[in-house]
């Protein structure tokens, strides 16, 4: 298959990330694939990692389509463990140590894990206490001997993944007082790679910051459309910078080029730069800015700030339709009240509905739905729930699977989309998406309590 049809197959679903990848390492084997610290991994040495990871989880008995957790930091290791897990036919799990032990628990036996891969076990306390109360088995990769792991021709040679096998299961905030797991298939993240290359204008010389936690989705946009045009990933460093302006110095010292930031945590970014009097790093082409509402008072400073040519965008799309369904350009002399989410990334498609699932005009004010090859399966063991959030829908005669974000929207007459909240009371602080039922439902089971009721403002 020619590069030029396996880019084209894979924005049909027709490849699978691993497939990809394995086309991206004989293509760029020296050009380096992730930066971390004083580490440099090129495509060739990561897939290897990646391929040993594979051998180990298939020595300890792991089997296509099993559920395997990820409770990792950002390293190289955790990169291509992720690789590896999916190179057997399974899917990955991000699991966030911070979270409570008993919320851990649940994820772990909702999605039937038998394995977790983690990294340097015996020296995190946080790991060996969850260790003590979770029986799984667990695999260090830091006591792995990868040296006498010798992958052989027919291991490498292993059958990849299809289209519909999944590729991990996210989990995020659910209404009935239990996190939900969002199941996405490789023709989703392919299907999304592809479109997130073409969108943000991807080159083999970008080099993209793995800034986010793994359990947040944003870490896969950072980490595999990079990987798969060819480019470097540069993960955050673990020791602080010692500078008051933590990630400018990041930028600066790795030569960043592109950047995917919560935009709670992009609004302190231009705050700090501005109180500081610097400027925008000038390695920076691209900005994105995603998860929550834009200040449009916070984009015309960092207008002032910026004094070379950035592609900044503000991005909108929910887990259960792969990272990110919209993308907004503005212009430079953009200068409405509210910031748009945009338009559909390629492959993806954008409904706004009304009450009865029938298309509304332009300035009228509705429910976004999304639809493509980009959606999840649903959510892990909950038929009901997907049931309601994934539907089938006739328009203009022909049956279309649509996902129900919740999220009011109406088409402006340039086509962009305005973004006009929630119709639930579901909550975006952050990265994270809070379902005030979820807390809720937690409060209800205390000593004494009978009825509780979250409310969330917003102040300022």
């Amino acid at each position: 298959m020619s590069e030029m049809d396996c880019a084209k197959q894979s924005e049909l679903g027709l490849c699978s990330v691993t497939e990809l990848m394995q086309r991206v390492v004989l293509e760029n084997r020296d050009a380096t694939a992730v930066v971390f610290e004083d580490r440099k991994l090129n495509f060739e040495a990561l897939q290897r990692l990646a391929d040993q990871f594979a051998v180990a989880l298939r020595n300890m008995g792991v089997a296509k389509g099993e559920h395997v957790g990820l409770c990792m930091d950002r390293c190289p290791e955790a990169i291509a463990a992720m690789l590896g897990i999916m190179r057997v036919g399974a899917a990955f799990v991000p699991l966030d140590t911070e979270y409570p032990i008993d919320r851990i628990q649940f994820m772990i036996e909702d999605a039937g894990i038998e394995k977790i891969v983690t990294h340097d076990k015996n020296s995190n306390a946080r790991l060996q206490e969850i260790a003590s109360c979770i029986s799984v088995t667990w695999l260090d990769s830091c006591n792995i001997e990868f040296a006498e792991i010798e992958p052989s021709q027919e291991e490498v040679n292993w059958e990849h993944p299809a289209p519909e096998d999944m590729a991990y299961v996210m989990y995020t905030s659910g209404s009935t007082g239990n996190p939900k797991g969002v199941q996405i298939e490789h023709r989703a993240l392919t299907t999304y790679c592809m479109a997130d290359i073409e969108a943000y204008r991807l080159t083999r010389f970008d080099r993209t910051l793995q800034f986010s936690t793994l359990n947040f989705d944003i870490a896969i946009e950072e980490i595999f459309p990079p990987l798969l045009i060819g480019s470097c990933v540069v993960v955050r460093p673990s020791q602080r910078a010692d500078s008051a302006n933590e990630l400018s110095q990041i930028l600066s010292d790795y030569d960043v080029t592109a950047i995917h930031l919560a935009t709670a945590y992009w609004h302190e970014w231009v705050d700090l730069m501005q109180a500081h009097g610097d400027m925008v790093p000038e390695s920076l082409r691209l900005v994105i800015a995603t998860g929550e509402k834009v200040s449009v008072a916070h984009y015309r400073r960092w207008q002032e700030i910026c004094q070379h040519d950035v592609l900044w965008c503000n991005a909108y799309g929910p887990t259960e339709a792969t990272v990110t369904s919209t993308v907004f350009f503005p212009e430079q002399d953009f200068d409405a009240g509210n910031m748009p989410i945009g338009k559909a990334l390629p492959g993806y498609s954008t409904l706004v509905l009304d009450a009865n699932l029938s298309p509304l005009d332009a300035g009228e004010t509705g429910e976004l739905f999304i639809g493509g090859p980009a959606l999840a399966r649903g959510y892990l063991n909950r038929p009901d729930l997907t049931e309601k959030a994934f539907i089938e829908v006739e328009i203009d005669g022909m049956e279309r699977r649509l996902y129900k974000t919740g999220d009011l929207a109406s088409f402006l007459a340039c086509g962009n989309i305005e973004f006009s909240g929630r119709i639930d009371h579901q909550i975006k602080l952050g990265s994270y998406r809070i379902e005030p039922g979820e807390i809720e439902s937690t409060l209800s089971q205390a000593p004494g309590v009978l009825d509780s009721l979250v409310i969330y403002e917003e102040v300022g």
